[in-house]
């Protein structure tokens, strides 16, 4: 029982002799695996902010009509916009504005979202042409 006993304390301490623990290795794998689940994290961020650009446009493009209620869709593209030309007639402000995407998105989301900092800049989204308060044409760019 003894020598049984010795021999499996001895086979024991050999087989742990050859794998020493390094913590340098140890911590080298810990950090990898925290960045790689930092980068995936990321990317799924990534992925959804562009996939919520793409629900807006989409929303956007359906819900854009003509005869619709401008101030319906204030909510959907915000109230930045340039107005490219302006006329009083029978009493009502008609109007041709030009919304740019950029404008749309920060209204949308913050100047600090990442739907902003990866939405394309200086793009020419929608031209409307307003009488009043209804959508009279719609010109997508």
């Amino acid at each position: 029982m003894f020598k049984s006993s010795v021999v499996i304390l001895i086979l024991l301490f050999v087989s742990c002799g050859n794998n020493k623990w390094d913590p340098d290795l140890q911590y080298q794998q810990q950090s990898a695996a925290i960045q790689l689940k930092q980068n995936n994290h990321l990317r799924a961020l990534e992925i959804e902010a562009v996939e919520s650009l793409r629900d807006l446009e989409s929303r956007i493009l359906v819900d854009m009509k003509v005869g619709e209620n401008i101030y319906k869709l204030n909510d959907l593209l915000g109230l930045q916009y340039k107005v490219l030309a302006q006329n009083f007639i029978e009493n009502k402000l008609w109007e041709r504005r030009l919304y740019l995407w950029e404008n749309i998105v920060s209204s949308n989301w913050s100047l600090d979202s990442l739907q902003f900092k990866l939405c394309q800049k200086n793009r020419d989204f929608v031209i409307l042409t307003i009488n009043g308060d209804r959508i009279v044409n719609v010109e997508f760019l």
